[in-house]
Formats: structure tokens, C-alpha cells, sequence
């Protein structure tokens, strides 16, 4: 059973075993049931970050408490941007639940086209409908840089929300899946 909300798939798979036992995934990130006692696991079964930090690219990546991913960006060189793709859509594959990520752009006063189009690349993917995304910037230019990428994105996938503070950014991505707009 799917139930969209918002434009969000919530993903109800009921699969029953040759021995009649149910087993009931939320596949929105939330966890799943127990096969014993019925309660929800609290540690998700998460994606390996599969980072290695490089002194050669402009931005690091860590694993959010939530199971996203956190990157925070010090240039968009091409070398930067190039490695930014590659590790983003070998991220994708497999992507089976929602995903809340953290851009912190902070540091970068503006956006190189190569940046637009590779970021309308990865976000036209058909996997980041999993994907809620907070973008956390300070300059103008990059805005309205976000804002284009927002506006070009497909419908039904990419939820991109645009912030200048940190905090704000954070209660949005907690915000529960109905209250996102």
C-alpha cells in the first residue's frame, strides 16, 4: 500500500512468509517492526557513508543522528563538484527511504553553472523522492541559485527547503512529513 502526503510516499510493504508471519516495514525512515514483540527498532538499518575524507575536494560529509547526510561545502571547484556527482548518485542507488539532508553552503559566495547542472542531474533522479533537503546559505546569488534548481527539479521528488540559519534549517527537516510544505 502507498499513501502519498504532500507529495511524500509513505511505503506500507506487508510481506507474508510461507509460515503466515507478517512483517510490516515503514520504509520512510522511521524504523520497523519488531517480528517479536511489535515495537519499532530504534536503529535503523543504515547505508554505509561510504566517505573518505580528500584534502583534494571542498567539502566533507557526515551521517546525521537521523540517518541523512551532512555536507558542508568550502569551494565548488570543477575537482570538487566532479567528486560532489559521483558520490551523490552512487548514494542514490538503493535509496528506499526518506532522507533528510544538510547542505551548509555558508562558505560560498556564489554558484558556478556546472553546480546548477549537476545539481538538476542528481535531483532529477528518480530516488530523491526519498529525499528532503535543507540548504543552508548566506549569499544572495546562491539563493537565487537554489531557488533556480528548486524551480527546475521535477515535481514529486526533491523536497528542497532554503534557510540562512542553521537552527531553522534543522526544525524543518524534523517537521513531520505532513507538516512540510
Amino acid at each position: 500500500m502507498i499513501k502519498v502526503l504532500n507529495g511524500f510516499h509513505q511505503v506500507f510493504a506487508v510481506k507474508w512468509s510461507r509460515y503466515s508471519d507478517v512483517f510490516i516495514s515503514i520504509c520512510a525512515g522511521l524504523g520497523s517492526f519488531d517480528k517479536a514483540g511489535g515495537d519499532i527498532v530504534s536503529d535503523v538499518d543504515m547505508k554505509p557513508l561510504n566517505w573518505n575524507e580528500d584534502p583534494n575536494v571542498g567539502y566533507t560529509v557526515e551521517r546525521r543522528p537521523d540517518g541523512g547526510m551532512q555536507y558542508k561545502f568550502s569551494d565548488v571547484s570543477h575537482t570538487t563538484l566532479e567528486h560532489w556527482r559521483r558520490f551523490s548518485m552512487d548514494h542514490l542507488i538503493d535509496s528506499d527511504r526518506l532522507t533528510t539532508n544538510l547542505y551548509d553552503l555558508r562558505q560560498i559566495d556564489e554558484l558556478p553553472e556546472e553546480a546548477i547542472t549537476y545539481a538538476l542531474e542528481v535531483g532529477s533522479d528518480p530516488s530523491t523522492r526519498n529525499i528532503r533537503l535543507a540548504v543552508v546559505l548566506a549569499s544572495e546569488q546562491v539563493r537565487q541559485a537554489v531557488e533556480e534548481i528548486a524551480a527546475l527539479t521535477p515535481p514529486g521528488g526533491l523536497r528542497i527547503g532554503i534557510f540562512t540559519d542553521l537552527d531553522e534549517a534543522e526544525a524543518w527537516l524534523a517537521r513531520p512529513l505532513t507538516q512540510v510544505a
